[in-house]
């Protein structure tokens, strides 16, 4: 893919995921700013696509390089983020994009938002679905604002008032619905997140490089994204000044917030969850959602009021074994920037 192909796989992506609307300006500018402008953007790990024998774009599939280190071998992994194919043009050219996958002919390649069908080809191709990271956590401060939130275009307009209503009561009723304590840590401003916390995963064997110059340019594309607010930053440090957690999130009062990241050292998960819940509760978010990941699962069983519920299917393919010996032990940091919760792909451009 290549920026005078923008115009034609918008208009597939629309074809597919948006009934055969017309992509706007805006949408086509989007995809060249997330496909085309990375910094370890190049063509020999580009979005690629198919033109079928009347020179029409058929299925595309559309790609994020991304740095990964695994141990010391630093390698351009693929956050692999729509698979399109148009219906009315079926062809063989789709199913070679998709073979594309198989694991011999990947470094890493990853997707953190398949659809059933979608893993269900991972599957096929000799690749691996992540039971964990296909799950949401997600913790509820106010029920009844949460039900108004996810369900605002349905609800008759007389019943959201009185679902927020409920909500002060039943946080007098029920002990610890509401975070415990003030939030102890503090806001972080983006240049100290680029500066510090990728210290945070030196933890990990597996795990995003997160260069200065693709940080930046992956928190300045989240940062376009505002449907669950605007982007955040939190911090933890110890009594001499070091960075002990960080949280990465979305938030605006009212709604459920997103975390995208939460990196921290060995032993100051459970402080980082307190203070995230602590400050989201105070905003007045209605809960807060995000991956489940094996480093955070023993402070999230610690807390109260957690659920897990689906979201889309985590999958990966590589060559290595090495990495996937890492992901087996729960010896990986996925999800958040190193993945799509940030791209406005998923939930926007819909009208």
């Amino acid at each position: 893919m290549r920026w005078q192909d923008a115009p034609e796989i918008a208009a597939l992506f629309y074809r597919v995921f948006r009934k055969g609307q017309t992509p706007p300006p805006e949408f086509v500018e989007y995809l060249r700013a997330v496909f085309l402008a990375s910094p370890q953007y190049d063509e020999t790990h580009a979005s690629f696509f198919y033109r079928d024998g009347e020179g029409v774009v058929a299925a595309a599939l559309l790609v994020i390089p991304m740095q990964v280190r695994c141990g010391e071998r630093v390698s351009t992994g693929r956050l692999a983020s729509n698979f399109m194919a148009d219906p009315a043009r079926p062809s063989r050219g789709a199913a070679r994009l998709v073979m594309g996958l198989r694991p011999r002919n990947q470094e890493f390649c990853f997707s953190d938002s398949c659809n059933a069908a979608s893993a269900d080809h991972w599957r096929a191709l000799g690749c691996e679905v992540l039971p964990l990271q296909s799950l949401d956590w997600r913790r509820v401060f106010r029920p009844g604002q949460w039900l108004v939130a996810r369900f605002a275009s349905r609800l008759p307009p007389w019943l959201a008032p009185l679902l927020r209503a409920l909500d002060a009561l039943l946080r007098r009723l029920v002990p610890g619905l509401g975070a415990a304590g003030p939030a102890a840590g503090q806001p972080m401003p983006l240049d100290a997140f680029i500066a510090e916390a990728p210290a945070l995963l030196d933890r990990f064997t597996l795990r995003p490089v997160w260069g200065e110059a693709e940080l930046r340019w992956l928190l300045a594309m989240a940062a376009l994204n505002t449907i669950d607010g605007p982007l955040q930053c939190r911090q933890l440090r110890d009594g001499a000044g070091a960075l002990l957690a960080c949280t990465l999130f979305y938030a605006r009062r009212g709604a459920v917030a997103r975390v995208l990241n939460c990196l921290a050292r060995p032993g100051a998960e459970a402080a980082m969850l307190d203070d995230l819940f602590a400050h989201l509760d105070a905003q007045g978010c209605a809960g807060v959602r995000g991956m489940a990941q094996p480093f955070l699962m023993p402070a999230l069983w610690a807390q109260r009021f957690i659920g897990f519920v689906p979201r889309g299917a985590y999958g990966f393919s590589t060559r290595h074994s090495d990495i996937v010996e890492a992901i087996h032990r729960g010896d990986a940091y996925l999800g958040g920037l190193m993945g799509e919760d940030w791209s406005r792909l998923l939930r926007d451009f819909l009208d």
